[in-house]
This record gives structure tokens, sequence and C-alpha cells, in this order.
């Protein structure tokens, strides 16, 4: 986080930000992650641009360069593998072990490969009083009201709860411990807190002695303090953070790393996506998850699971809590599903170290708190601030490129809304070139105005590209954009028609930028190879030219190029000057859609399959395909309109 390596501690903070956003949903709540090399006017864009944005349910996004990202879940089915075995000699250092989640997760394992188990909990094991052997409940509650009247105190509720509370934890500590053992495990119990390094290390000695060195760690303790955060105090959250922080840092100071074969944590799905009541709890456990994917990072050998556990049945939630849950739509992981789960990952670990079980903590899924208010942006447009367009001239003026007004309306709908992801630009039309001449504006207006949309997942936005021409607008460009919920399934690329690669006589680009076929100047030749042509197809090989990426100015941002996108409609006018010998300029397209960024400067390849020409217009669709072969972004039904006029205009360019 704005560090050139990642300091775990600061991680917490995510956590810390993911609950606020529960307790204060009219708040923007976010962390924003910057790269280090980024500069102070970079930064201050991109924090004036999450500041602004209306979609109040991102609580995390981050700068890697100019690229924005977002975390993502991917749900996965958990399918069973073949188990391995455990060593029954291995040693498991067990923090929190003997009650709770952590000890049916134990218990689990030990039942069908039992292990060494040296367990910790902060409860001394006593024997119970004779008084309230054999009691339950209601039972159990009047003989506490008589032990305490003994000691002549009066029994509040209070006490009587403290004393009935502590027999009944008592119990369940000897009850696991003992169920542990019938499943084979060797069993070995420490009182202590997790957090007392000293304490810790005195108990631990010499049973290591005794069985050999700790080669796991299962860190399983945990406290809570649920408070929204004004009405926590500090020693709440100190007893909270610690006791997950602090304690697994103690318990890897009191073994030897070197022999650690597995690192097993249990955090919460409470931290990863935030929950009210609990910033501390989050907090915590989001700073085990970065000492999760750190540890696997420096010791690759060490089999690491971080579970983000939501929340479990059996005791654990009652049933109006569960139903709570429920009508939030959270799921409750069983007790049989849970340890099972864990039970496999200990055996075979997943390949990531972090691991969400269950759904989000009530996350509204398919919401989108936005604004039906229309947007304007403006922006001045002057050749000096965007010297690209010096090499886009038609005869004696630059022309703003189509796609830079198509790349304008894409980006500032990515920028105004950055909780949603763009996946389409439809119905695009060039309806009056900019250009810079006598008549360019001082200003030209971006609208973007919201459409009522078929599905709640997604938004779906008018835009317009105009300028004043005295009291009415001009306008210049119009198109519709949709954006949806991110971790929406994902679109793929089609397979475009007849892609195959032909070199047996590839014609230089450079023949298309000398002959006038191609007005372009330097910047925008990035045509390098005519692979083939035919009546209805055309594949060209492509690379970027060499300039500075600051000379796009504002159209620097897009995901995809501008200049990627340009040197699709260059497609298109090669094959018009081929088959009609006519000039051309791009009109209109009817879809546009972008599915991941190519690597700058490599070589890609744009695919023309026309589906209708004419003497006046020619349609097709475009598929940019990375070196890879693999299709980056589609423009289908794209269209240039021929004009033998242009034909000089080209040539003197």
């Amino acid at each position: 986080m704005g560090t050139e390596k990642p300091v775990p501690s600061i991680r917490g903070l995510a956590g810390l930000i993911k609950s606020l956003q529960k307790e204060w949903p009219q708040v923007l709540c976010r962390l924003v992650d910057f790269d280090p090399k980024l500069d102070v006017d970079d930064v201050s864009g991109k924090i004036l641009q999450e500041i602004l944005d209306p979609d109040l349910s991102l609580s995390e996004t981050a700068y890697l360069g100019q690229e924005r990202r977002t975390l993502e879940t991917i749900p996965v089915a958990w399918n069973s593998r073949p188990s391995k075995k455990l060593d029954q000699k291995k040693v498991f250092l067990v923090s929190g072990g003997a009650k709770g989640v952590t000890a049916e997760c134990i218990i689990r394992l030990a039942q069908s490969h039992p292990a060494r188990f040296i367990v910790t909990g902060r409860s001394q094991i006593i024997d119970e009083p004779a008084w309230a052997r054999g009691l339950e409940s209601d039972a159990l509650q009047k003989a506490a009201i008589e032990s305490i009247r003994q000691t002549s105190e009066k029994p509040t509720p209070a006490k009587v709860r403290k004393l009935m509370d502590s027999i009944e934890s008592n119990r369940s500590v000897q009850n696991n411990l003992q169920r542990l053992r019938d499943s084979g495990a060797e069993v070995e119990y420490i009182a202590a807190d997790v957090t007392d390094e000293q304490g810790l290390l005195e108990a631990l000695n010499p049973i290591q002695k005794k069985w050999g060195p700790v080669e796991g760690i299962i860190h399983g303790a945990g406290v809570l303090a649920d408070k929204r955060i004004e009405n926590k105090t500090l020693e709440d959250i100190k007893r909270v953070y610690q006791t997950k922080v602090k304690g697994l840092q103690t318990l890897l100071e009191v073994i030897d790393e070197s022999k650690l074969t597995h690192l097993i944590l249990f955090s919460s799905a409470a931290g990863f996506f935030g929950n009210a009541g609990q910033s501390d709890y989050a907090a915590a456990n989001e700073v085990l998850n970065q000492y999760a994917i750190q540890f696997s990072q420096n010791h690759p050998e060490c089999q690491v699971v971080s579970f983000n556990w939501g929340p479990w049945e059996g005791g654990m939630v009652d049933e109006d809590l569960k139903k709570m849950f429920e009508e939030r739509g959270v799921y409750v992981i069983p007790v049989e599903t849970g340890t099972g789960l864990f039970t496999e990952c200990v055996l075979n670990p997943p390949d990531e170290p972090l691991l969400i079980v269950g759904s989000t903590m009530g996350v509204p899924e398919g919401e989108m708190p936005i604004s039906n208010e229309s947007k304007e942006i403006s922006r001045v447009l002057k050749s000096e601030k965007l010297p690209v367009v010096e090499d886009h001239r038609i005869g004696e003026n630059a022309v703003l490129p189509a796609s830079f007004a198509q790349s304008w309306m894409e980006s500032t709908s990515q920028n105004l809304y950055p909780g949603l992801k763009l996946t389409q630009c439809s119905d695009f039309k060039v309806l009056k070139g900019i250009v810079f001449d006598s008549e360019l504006q001082d200003s030209y207006t971006l609208n973007l105005k919201r459409k009522k949309s078929e599905s709640k997942d997604e938004l779906v936005l008018d835009a317009k590209i105009s300028s004043s021409m005295g009291s009415k607008p001009r306008f210049h460009y119009s198109c519709q954009l949709k954006l949806q919920i991110r971790g929406n399934s994902e679109s793929t690329g089609e397979d475009p028609k007849n892609w195959d690669i032909r070199e047996e006589t590839p014609i230089d680009g450079k023949v298309f930028y000398e002959n006038g076929t191609l007005f372009h100047g330097l910047r925008f030749q990035g045509v390098k190879k005519l692979l083939r042509e035919d009546t209805s197809s055309l594949l060209l090989s492509c690379r970027l030219s060499d300039f500075d990426s600051k000379e796009l100015g504002l159209f620097s941002r897009s995901r995809v190029s501008p200049m990627i996108l340009d040197l699709g409609y260059q497609a298109m006018l090669i094959w018009a000057r081929k088959h009609y010998e006519c000039a051309s300029l791009p009109l209109a397209f009817k879809l546009s859609e972008h599915f991941f960024a190519p690597t700058p400067q490599d070589e890609f390849f744009i695919s023309l399959n026309v589906t209708d020409h004419n003497s006046n217009r020619v349609t097709g669709d475009l598929y940019f395909l990375d070196k890879n072969e693999n299709v980056f972004s589609q423009m289908k039904g794209a269209e240039v309109t021929l004009s033998k006029k242009l034909n000089p205009l080209f040539a003197s360019a």
C-alpha cells in the first residue's frame, strides 16, 4: 500500500474501511492503494476521481501505474480430491483449539488423520466443584445461586451467569480434548495467552523435547467486541486485534520456521467484505490474510491457507441469528461441510493462500446506489495539448480521430462509475467531426444520461459530445454505453472468420502511407504488414509507433488505446481503396467491446470481415488479436463512408 514491499499491518486499514462502509452506508468509504512511482499530479487526479464516484458499493481500489484495479472473488465449487497421508507424528500447535470452530475442525482432521496436537487456550482446566457435577440448565443455575449464597454474597444475575459460564466452558474444553484423544490423536493442552511469548515458550519447550519440533500451526484464536466504531474503546480494539495479529507473531516466534510445513490461519469473511460492528475484527483478519500471502511467497515449501470463514451453524449461530443471516443472503456454513473442507485443504491446499468460505457478509447483490442525474463533463481541445493530432491531418487541418471520441466517452463513464465495469459501447455515430481549424470551439461537452435498463445489474448511458453554436448545441458524436457490476460473468471475444496468417506475399505497411491510401502521419503509422486480402476480408500485422504517451493527453488513460482502435479503421480504408479506388472515413459502428488490455509495443493483428459494401459505404466486423491470437477487442458493424473527393486530400496529407 504505497510502499515498495507489502507491510501486513497496513492491510488492516482495508478491513476497517470495509466495515465502516457497512456502518455508514451513505458515506463514501474507500481504500485507495497507489503505486509509489506515481507523481503527485497523477495521485491527486485519481483521488478526485474516486471522491466523485457515485457508486458507494466499491470499498477498495488500487493503481498500478495508470491501470486501475479492484478485487474480485471467483466462485469455485470445491471438488474432493484424493487425500494425502498425514504423518501421525507430525506436531501441530493449535491456538484456540479447545472450543468452537477450531476444535471442531481439528477433531474432524484427527478422525481421519490422527497426529500430535498441542492445543492452547485461555481457560485453565479445573476440577469441577462437587455441587455442579451432573447438573445441567435450570438445575445448574439453582446450584450456582446456592453456591454464591454460601459465600455470603448476593447472587446477582451477572454473578450467576459468570459462574455458570466458567463451569460450562471448563466442561466444553475437557469434552473436546477427550474427543480429540478418542480419535486417535496425541494431545497436550497449554493454558496460556497466545500473545504471551515467554509463557508460551516455557510451556512449549518440554513438549517439543518429547515430541519433536512443531511442523504445523493452526491459528484459530480470536475474541469479539462487537460495537459500532464510535462505541468501541481502545481496550476493546487492542484485545480483538492483538489476539489475531500478535497471536500469530508469537506463534511464529516460539517455533522454528524452517521446520514449518503447514500454516493454517482462521481469518473471517468479515475481514474480506467488512461487517458492521466488527471494524477491529475485520482489520485484524485482513492483516492475517496479508501475512498468509507474504509467508506463502517467502516459504513456497510451506502449505499456507487463510480461511476467510463466514458464520457457522451448530451453536455458534443461534436460530434468530441464522434467520437474520438468511434474510441478508448470508450463507451459514454447516459444521459437517466446514470441517470437511478444512480437512481437505490441510491435506490438499488450494492454489492460492486465501480461501473465502460461504458468501459475502450481506453485501446486497445487484444493487447500484447510483444517481439518475445526467452528468456533463467539458473538455478543452487544443492541438498544443494533444500533439498527436498533428499526425492526423486531412488536407491542411488536423482532425480528431473517431476512436478518440469513443475513448473519451468510454473512459469518462468508467472514471465516473469506477465501481462498475464498462462492457459495451454501441450505436456509435460520427455526427460532425471535430476539426482543428478556425471553427474549433473553446470547449466541448460530454453529456451522459442514464437510461432505463432491463437488468438491475447494469447501468446504461446515452452519451453525446457537443459544442455550442450560438444558442443551439452542435452534436459531434453519440453512442450508448453499458456498465455492469464487477464480478458478474465476463464475456470473451468471438473467433474471427478467415483467421489464418499466410505470409506468402506480405505487403509492407509503409506502402499505404506513401501512396495516398492512408493519410496518417508517423505516430499513427502502426500498420506493419498486409498479410492477406480478398473480396471479403483483410488481415494486418500491427505495432504501435514509438512515441511519448503524454502526447495523447487525457486520451492516454483508455483501457485499449485509441491509437489501436484507429488502426481498425485504417484496415477498412485499405480494403475500400483496393476495391473501390476511393478514400473513406469512419462513420459508425454497432457494437464495440474490450476484453483486456494488450501489452504495449507488442505485435498484434487486426482481422476485417467485410459484411456489406457498395460505392458509398463499406461495413464490416473488426477483431483485434494479441500476439498469442487472443481477441482483446472487437468492433461489430463498423462502417466507413466512401468519397473520391477525399483522394487528393489523402494524397497531400
